[in-house]
């Protein structure tokens, strides 16, 4: 038998406006070593708790959907709409003196007013989906939250539609991890890739279709564009590898503006970042962040960066004149890219095999991708005139790398 993790109470039904209310109550802890199973937030549980093989609600998810973590975590949207915590009592526990493991049953539960709990309302897409639960009626569940799909609302006419890929690019098969950086020119005609080998190769984003390709020496430089001088290039420790011609593809005997690791899109910032918890603008400014920087972005119009990395589980975001800490967005998550939209309302998060949209100003979670398979994620980038968004994608040993081309617009 299995071990219930919560107990459930109807507390009032207003089917007119689509609403139920109901008391989630902590049933399983672990005194030894004082934690409990979390109260609940997200939209998968309250779909899990809702769902009954003999009611109306299995006519439209089946008992396989049901248990398919990855089909719930996609669709829990589409019949959950919202959910309002009213309160939580007993929350959080600080001593758990006379507290016990288990609490069996389908309530009231032993010590029940004790127990670590919360009510909630429940917004559903129709009304039927719980009319099968009666006011007053109780019982003992394993339903569990997971992590579901959060659908941006007013903002999906600019979110990235990984339901609709435009190209499926595979710039250097075979190659582990493939594709470095990911970088689209500023008139969005070009869109160029760096490899781990120190591989350019360029496609026509009409068409998709690759225009030209170079190779250099060594392994695992940085690539950087500069509009302006029109061409690419590569720096590996400090020194520039090799330099392309974006229009023909052709080396190109131009001088780069910086050997630096990082160069920002207009070309008024250089910087180095790395192991230390430094971004260094190499002009005797500097941004420092607890742990070291693993990502960074800056703004189309250099106005803004945004850092992260490390043990920091957050993204914090700099005016680049002033630097001074503009925002600072709570992701939960070790970020490994980062990626800002052409008009600076909208940051990508990449955490390995998770990607999150964040809305600038608000810090608010706009959207996240949920994967079905093991993929993991690496460079995003979005398109300058805000048609498409690229992003690498991996299988989990880092191999088999591809390049997704997405539309804007859900």
């Amino acid at each position: 038998m299995s071990t219930d993790l919560y107990g459930i109470r109807i507390l009032k039904k207003e089917p007119d406006q689509k609403k139920i209310t109901m008391k989630v109550i902590v049933v399983y802890y672990d005194v030894a070593y004082e934690s409990h199973e979390p109260l609940p937030t997200d939209k998968s549980m309250f779909l899990r708790v809702l769902w009954d093989r003999d009611a109306y609600i299995a006519t439209k998810i089946s008992m396989d959907e049901f248990l398919d973590e990855d089909w719930v975590n996609a669709n829990a949207y589409k019949y959950i709409d919202q959910i309002k915590q009213l309160n939580t009592r007993n929350h959080p526990l600080k001593d758990y003196t006379g507290y016990h493991d288990f609490y069996y049953g389908d309530g009231p539960w032993k010590d029940e007013e004790k127990l670590v709990q919360a009510d909630y309302e429940v917004y559903v897409h129709d009304a039927r989906l719980f009319e099968h639960l009666e006011v007053g009626q109780s019982w003992g569940t394993t339903s569990y939250q997971t992590v579901s799909y959060v659908h941006p609302g007013v903002a999906a006419p600019f979110m990235p539609n990984f339901d609709s890929q435009v190209a499926r690019l595979e710039p250097f098969p075979g190659i582990e991890q493939g594709t470095e950086v990911l970088v689209f020119t500023k008139d969005a005609s070009k869109l160029i890739a760096s490899s781990s080998e120190n591989e350019i190769v360029c496609y026509d984003t009409a068409t998709w279709q690759e225009l030209w390709r170079q190779k250099f020496e060594d392994m695992f430089g940085d690539m950087k564009i500069d509009d302006e001088q029109g061409i690419v290039w590569i720096t590996r420790y400090n020194k520039i590898a090799g330099v392309v011609d974006i229009a023909t593809g052709a080396l190109s005997d131009k001088i780069p503006k910086t050997a630096a690791r990082g160069f920002s899109r207009t070309g008024k910032y250089a910087v180095e970042y790395g192991e230390d918890d430094l971004l260094d603008f190499g002009d005797g400014r500097s941004i420092e962040q607890p742990g070291c920087v693993e990502a960074f972005s800056f703004s189309a119009d250099d106005k803004l960066v945004a850092m992260g990395g490390g043990s920091y589980h957050f993204v914090d975001i700099w005016n680049t004149e002033t630097l001074e800490r503009v925002h600072t967005i709570n992701t939960a998550l070790r970020t490994s890219r980062l990626a800002f939209s052409p008009d600076a309302k909208y940051i990508t998060v990449v955490s390995f095999d998770k990607l999150t949209v964040y809305e600038v100003a608000t810090g608010k979670l706009l959207m996240n991708n949920i994967k079905t398979d093991s993929t993991s994620f690496g460079m995003p980038v979005w398109s300058p005139d805000g048609k498409y968004f690229a992003i690498n994608h991996y299988n989990y040993f880092g191999y088999d790398g591809y390049t997704g081309i997405y539309k804007i617009g859900m």
